[in-house]
């Protein structure tokens, strides 16, 4: 009974997570209100047992006017050493194997970070690219999971298969943020 109860007080924190509007934040000056969701895994490609692979993640977030998918990409230890150039396309392919494209309007490197763990010597590259999404976007999304997704830039691609279980993660978020989409 002990060990039991033990490991549903150690799990209760991975079984109860689960997608989240985040407490909205308001500008001082203008006073527009910004809602957010909470940070969700896509996927994970790699072996970081071993201390190599690449991590998306995303949030929604929703302005006075706009919609945003904002993904999260992180290698750690990988040749990738990435930045995004406005005009960069992200594809986002779905079940019925329609593809919507995406297109990022900022420019930026990746946060490069080098850290040690025992002996061994490790980097990890970050970065954070926000996407609009339209009404048509949004309704696509809610409607019909994403099965891939490819972020194109000038010296690679990165691209993802998506499970199905994190698909719905987006669909639920899209469902938290713009519900009458």
């Amino acid at each position: 009974m002990k060990y039991t109860l033990l490991i549903a007080i150690i799990l209760l924190p991975i079984i109860s997570s689960g997608q989240k509007l985040l407490k909205p934040e308001i500008d001082k000056l203008t006073e527009d209100t910004t809602l957010k969701t909470s940070k969700e895994k896509l996927c994970i490609d790699g072996n970081y047992l071993f201390g190599y692979g690449k991590t998306l993640e995303f949030w929604i977030e929703k302005t006075k006017r706009n919609y945003y998918l904002i993904l999260y990409v992180q290698t750690v230890n990988t040749e990738s050493k990435f930045s995004i150039i406005a005009g960069d396309k992200t594809y986002l392919k779905l079940s019925d194997k329609s593809i919507i494209t995406l297109t990022t309007n900022t420019t930026q490197p990746a946060d490069v970070n080098r850290f040690k763990a025992g002996s061994s010597t490790y980097h990890q590259c970050e970065m954070t690219i926000p996407y609009m999404l339209s009404e048509d976007d949004i309704a696509k999304l809610k409607a019909t999971p994403i099965t891939f997704i490819r972020i194109e830039m000038k010296r690679e691609n990165f691209d993802y298969d998506i499970k199905p279980k994190n698909a719905a993660r987006l669909t639920k978020a899209l469902a938290l943020i713009a519900p009458h989409i």
